[in-house]
């Protein structure tokens, strides 16, 4: 609990209000609340909740998106291949976001690996590395 004079201010330290606690350290700086008047503090602080909340609801929209996005679900299909009943435009572009971010954080770690380089720890990681992106990439080209 952080007291800001006559102003009690609680956050919880879970990762979903630390990341909305970034998100709005432009928006609203909570230093400067202490210097207004009570009523200027309540509007500052209604206002803070209501784009907490609408950051919430569009975390968890995102979240559901990316639940529902066959791409990024095992494809439990005759032989592995692509359930193209399922599969939508709109599920193409979060698809390849996803597959560059995890083929980008699989070439750091490969970088990032501090034993001495060798076949299986840098060739054989790459050969393996980016999955993800060659699924969708592969429908998205019909190869």
């Amino acid at each position: 609990m952080k007291k800001y004079k006559n102003l009690k201010v609680e956050y919880k330290s879970t990762q979903l209000f630390s990341n909305l606690e970034q998100n709005l350290a432009g928006k609203m700086n909570l230093a400067r609340i202490k210097f207004l008047d009570l009523k200027s503090r309540r509007k500052c602080l209604y206002a803070l909740y209501a784009k907490c909340k609408t950051l919430v609801i569009r975390n968890l929209r995102m979240h559901l998106q990316h639940l529902q996005n066959p791409f990024l679900k095992e494809w439990n299909t005759p032989y592995g291949l692509p359930p193209f009943s399922e599969i939508q435009n709109k599920h193409y572009l979060p698809a390849l976001d996803e597959g560059i971010k995890q083929h980008s954080a699989e070439i750091q770690a490969i970088i990032d690996n501090p034993e001495e380089p060798t076949f299986e720890n840098t060739i054989e990681v790459f050969d393996h590395s980016g999955k993800l992106l060659a699924k969708v990439v592969g429908v998205l080209f019909d190869h």
